[in-house]
């Protein structure tokens, strides 16, 4: 069975296009994964490739990161699906927001950014976003693989007949998944973190 590689940055969609490969019967599943993001930043390629050749398709951590060592090793037995928001902003405003709700010593930012939180360094990222982008797209057309690479924005209307014309699968019946799809704004979840941890103190204080 081909291998299936998500390559797009985390808050791109990767959880629907998981989602949509699980509907397409594409075989076993790896999404993040912070110990093979470490393993990866050492340079320790093993035992990735040891995970990666006991499943089948891929989204998340570390795999945006070492698409070319993918490609290198995969080539044109795999395909390559980077995922991408409407636009620059719309991705750090989603990642932003992602960051207020995770754990602090629980997130793969540090590892995948070089940064905890993406507030205060807006530009840096916004340029790692933009510069992911174009370089997958200059590399597979440096190595005419472009028909390996498809690129897919479910906030701008990509569904299932891009995705499995790509991937030569028929479009299933069911509707298109959009998993994780953010409804509030990056203010409204500040807000919303703010009362939580007033009412987590208000607790502390009554029980004193």
């Amino acid at each position: 069975m081909i291998k299936i590689f998500g390559i797009g940055l985390n808050k791109t969609g990767t959880t629907t296009l998981a989602k949509c490969l699980d509907v397409l019967g594409c075989g076993k599943h790896v999404s993040c994964r912070g110990d093979l993001l470490a393993k990866f930043r050492e340079g320790s390629l093993n035992e990735i490739f040891s995970v990666i050749d006991q499943n089948n398709t891929f989204e998340d951590w570390p795999w945006p990161l070492m698409y070319r060592e993918l490609f290198f090793r995969y080539g044109d037995s795999a395909r390559y699906i980077l995922t991408k928001r409407s636009s620059a902003n719309v991705w750090l405003e989603s990642l932003k927001k992602h960051s207020l709700r995770t754990p602090v010593n629980k997130h793969c930012r540090f590892l995948a950014y070089g940064f905890n939180y993406p507030n205060g360094r807006e530009r840096y990222h916004l340029d790692f976003y933009e510069r992911h982008n174009l370089e997958i797209r200059e590399f597979f057309s440096h190595h005419n693989a472009e028909h390996l690479l498809l690129e897919l924005s479910f906030d701008s209307g990509d569904d299932w007949e891009k995705l499995c014309t790509f991937l030569d699968k028929p479009v299933p019946s069911s509707s298109f998944p959009h998993e994780n799809k953010g409804s509030v704004s990056l203010s409204e979840e500040i807000e919303r973190q703010n009362k939580i941890r007033i009412h987590e103190q208000l607790s502390l204080l009554w029980k004193l």
